[in-house]
């Protein structure tokens, strides 16, 4: 367990260096699909960095003298008085850890019991489209709709299902489900939080072009935000049509689209991969 809780630390590590590279270099980007497979991407290879061992047994001849690099050699048997406290403190840890996690599996199988129940109890409006009577905003997942036509007018619906079928074609849902699992294994680590935060912020951006390329009625689009803004639920696992960063959303879509030129600033994630 000692050496799981290490790769843990290294993951956790990993993670917290891909997030501040998004947050100070692409994050105001409107390369809005580069960024996704960025988080996507980092994620995974923070998982897979520590597992990953370079090695090589040579030799080296410095100044006209030979050196032999000899294998590590490790030493058992060797004790001291406080192997007991730290035996005890490191199976402390690991319960609490199993714990916790154990309370997020549980909490992430509610989620998708949620759902279930939900599509149960909502009124089938097409093959893929449930209408809902909670007051809440709509929402996909993987290729169900869900949405409440009571508090929505015509063309509101319109541009709503367009933005979750955005969600839908794009596959969104995978992501979510990826970055859940991660929060179940790394719950201690914020930088999992703030990533799988900033992918739904992107998510959104993907959608909202999307729909803004079909309609061009931005400032229809932006009221539209607005209104659900006030709804009073919010599923946070699924692909909400509105999540907390509205205004943040709006000011993409207002932002003139990134020179092609900035892409290269992605070569910057090159030296990094290779430095971890």
């Amino acid at each position: 367990m000692e050496n799981f809780l290490l790769y843990l630390l290294k993951v956790s590590i990993y993670t917290g260096l891909i997030y501040f590279l998004y947050i100070a270099i692409y994050r105001n980007f409107t390369f809005y699909n580069s960024n996704r497979i960025y988080l996507n991407v980092g994620l995974v290879l923070s998982f897979l960095f520590p597992v990953i061992s370079i090695n090589y047994i040579g030799n080296y001849e410095v100044l006209g003298m030979r050196y032999v690099k000899l294998k590590e050699i490790y030493i058992n048997n060797i004790y001291s008085i406080n192997d007991g406290i730290n035996i005890d403190l490191l199976q402390i840890v690991s319960i609490i850890y199993l714990m916790i996690g154990t309370l997020f599996l549980i909490r992430f199988l509610m989620q998708l019991i949620s759902i279930s129940l939900l599509i149960k109890k909502s009124e089938k409006y097409s093959p893929n489209i449930y209408l809902i009577k909670e007051n809440a905003v709509a929402f996909s997942f993987f290729n169900k709709i869900f949405i409440n036509p009571y508090i929505l007018t015509e063309e509101e619906q319109k541009q709503i299902i367009q933005h979750e079928k955005a969600h839908i074609k794009e596959l969104h849902t995978l992501d979510i489900i990826l970055f859940e699992v991660s929060k179940i294994i790394l719950w201690f680590n914020p930088f999992v939080w703030l990533l799988k935060s900033s992918l739904q912020e992107i998510h959104e951006f993907i959608a909202d072009k999307k729909v803004l390329e079909e309609t061009q009625h931005k400032s229809e689009y932006k009221q539209l935000l607005l209104k659900e803004l006030i709804s009073h639920y919010e599923y946070k696992f699924v692909n909400n049509f509105n999540f907390s960063m509205i205004q943040r959303r709006i000011k993409m879509i207002n932002q003139s689209p990134s020179p092609r030129i900035a892409a290269l600033k992605y070569l910057a994630v090159i030296p990094i991969i290779l430095l971890l």
